[in-house]
């Protein structure tokens, strides 16, 4: 069923994404658009925390990096990654 946020966004040629906003001693670098939140926080932990996989991490040798995600609403056509669980 197509609740009344999502009609708005398939009539108006808009879509609503999660952009993974990462800062680096408080510098923002540009943003990374997913399609799923649960995608999004993922990478965001593992940006912030340092995790490179199950048995590897990384440290940032003096540098703070904070991650997170945000709602944003950008055009039907932007590129995002998908995070197709299929």
């Amino acid at each position: 069923m197509i609740d009344k946020y999502q009609y708005f966004y398939y009539n108006s040629g808009m879509k609503l994404v999660f952009a993974l906003l990462v800062l680096v001693n408080d510098v923002p670098q540009d943003p990374i658009l997913f399609d799923n939140i649960k995608a999004c926080n993922q990478i965001a932990f593992s940006t912030e925390k340092g995790v490179a996989g199950d048995t590897a991490s990384w440290s940032s040798q003096g540098n703070r990096i904070e991650a997170y995600c945000v709602p944003r609403v950008v055009e039907k056509d932007r590129t995002v990654i998908s995070a197709n669980n299929k």
